[in-house]
């Protein structure tokens, strides 16, 4: 969607400016004859999307209250007779009947055969966006861009990384080789569509690379100041010189961000209890990740499924157990799909304050005040909020968090101005040098994407559409643009008040002595 457009289904015929409510002169009559036409088929688009919105809500609550009954296997009804085959298609059929005498297809089964995998490839209808921001930039992680020759300049950085921390242990290579290759089947297991290259008689190869990349982020999420200044050139260091700390450690978090680019943290568990000889808590390997990537701690102590996963946990602010809350599920008929820009929502009389926490959770609308929490936005985050999205798509288990907000920043920024305003009540911080770039950028992420109708956002959009609405709101708001947004209209207000309240006074006092004195 491109900055100052929308979507049809953006159209909220419930909720319109309100300066665009406002009565039009006779001289306008006509042009606003023509565009009635116009204003009935966007309405009924509008409405048909809502309809379209409505059914797939009540699809997701019909989806979950049959999720309730038990596993039955598919297919345990008496066998019917078939139609005769067509020709050429015995062998077909025949195939096709061994695999249902060999299955019962429980959905517990199939549970498991989709729950397996945990670092996905992304299939081109989720690339299609924006192809590059799948792409590690300066590392690889895993088997998926191992060996890429834009990125193996890195791996000597990661080798020597990986060999300072062996060294700083007393312990031999050999323990991190073993300790790793012990769970080797449980990581290989970890990747989806991995290569028969790293399977088989190759698993050496691919626990060399797991102790190498293990190593490496071990080292750079952990090492101390202390520990920096006897191994390390800071001076001169591509990575922790002050050159490397302010680009290219930059760039590295923005890699370890990518659906693709995923390193089990399980490597850095079994990495860690032979360097310490004591296995770590899951605690602490979250709280490395989250230090390094610059969030705040994640609930719960459940250890991380990979960076990403951890991320993910910490931007939403959600535990590996998160569900969805009575007041969630009680409030899910209360839900709209679009709202106002931010621009239109200031002439509504909304203010717009930025939240103390980073949690997009604790967006919150109460009293005419629209609480965000703040955004940074520079030129790796379009890279690391689509990563985000496919990572909902991929492993649906995660909820629809991160792809409820984008849907929500996409529906309050139609163009620059929107931006502008977010950026000057504090709320955005934007790093691109343009409006307009960081505009564009929220309004191309959420294609293709629809908001969970159970989603949070979606009843705090009620909320302020149900305000827009109210009356009283819509009068104070049309005072307040029409006699508060400039001084001196101000000014003229209440000089002509205070001359109303003077001349009301002056008949007062002209009247009443000759009504007394009769």
């Amino acid at each position: 969607m491109g900055a100052g457009e929308k979507d049809i289904e953006e159209v909220d015929p419930g909720c319109v400016p309100f300066l665009n409510r406002m009565p039009p002169s006779s001289s306008g009559d006509a042009s606003q004859r023509q565009a009635m036409p116009a204003q009935r088929g966007k309405a009924k688009a509008a409405e048909a999307s809502s309809s379209t919105w409505m059914q797939m809500a009540q699809e997701v609550i019909d989806l979950e209250s049959a999720m309730q009954e038990p596993d039955e296997p598919v297919g345990t009804s008496p066998p019917q007779s078939s139609p005769p085959a067509l020709a050429g298609s015995s062998s077909w059929m025949e195939e096709m009947t061994t695999i249902l005498k060999g299955t019962t297809l429980t959905r517990g089964e199939e549970k498991a055969m989709w729950t397996k995998p945990r670092i996905y490839r992304v299939p081109e209808w989720v690339k299609s966006n924006n192809p590059q921001a799948y792409q590690p930039e300066v590392v690889s992680l895993g088997p998926f861009h191992h060996g890429a020759s834009n990125l193996l300049p890195m791996e000597e950085h990661k080798r020597r990384l990986m060999l300072h921390m062996v060294n700083r242990s007393g312990k031999p290579l050999q323990d991190f080789f073993n300790a790793v290759e012990e769970v080797a089947n449980k990581l290989q297991n970890a990747y989806d569509g991995i290569d028969e290259g790293w399977l088989g008689k190759n698993t050496h190869r691919f626990v060399e690379m797991m102790v190498i990349d293990g190593g490496f982020l071990l080292e750079i999420m952990t090492i101390t100041p202390k520990e920096i200044l006897p191994d390390y050139d800071v001076d001169h260091d591509p990575i922790f010189s002050i050159h490397g700390i302010l680009d290219l450690k930059r760039r590295i978090r923005s890699d370890m961000c990518l659906v693709e680019n995923q390193l089990p943290l399980l490597v850095l568990k079994k990495l860690q209890a032979v360097r310490r000889e004591a296995p770590p808590m899951d605690k602490d390997i979250n709280d490395w990740v989250t230090r390094f990537l610059g969030r705040k701690h994640v609930q719960g102590n459940s250890l991380g499924l990979h960076p990403l996963d951890v991320f993910h946990r910490s931007f939403c602010c959600i535990s590996s157990d998160d569900s969805s809350t009575e007041e969630e599920i009680k409030n899910w008929r209360r839900t709209e799909n679009t709202m106002l820009s931010a621009v239109e929502l200031r002439e509504a009389g909304i203010n717009f304050k930025e939240n103390e926490t980073q949690s997009i959770q604790d967006i919150d609308f109460r009293n005419g005040v629209l609480r965000m929490p703040v955004v940074e936005v520079d030129d790796t985050t379009e890279k690391i909020f689509l990563n985000l999205m496919a990572f909902e798509k991929l492993h649906r288990n995660v909820g629809t968090h991160a792809t409820d907000y984008m849907i929500f920043m996409d529906n309050i920024i139609d163009s620059e101005r929107d931006l502008a305003l977010l950026s000057k009540k504090g709320v955005i911080r934007n790093f691109l040098g343009s409006d307009k770039a960081a505009a564009r950028l929220f309004n191309t992420l959420r294609k293709g994407a629809r908001l969970n109708p159970k989603s949070k956002l979606g009843h705090l959009q009620w909320k302020v559409a149900a305000h827009c609405k109210n009356p009283c709101h819509e009068w104070r708001a049309i005072f307040r643009h029409t006699y508060m947004s400039n001084p001196w209209v101000f000014i003229s207000l209440v000089a002509a008040s205070i001359l109303l309240v003077i001349a009301i006074l002056q008949t007062a006092y002209t009247i009443v002595p000759f009504y007394t004195k009769g």
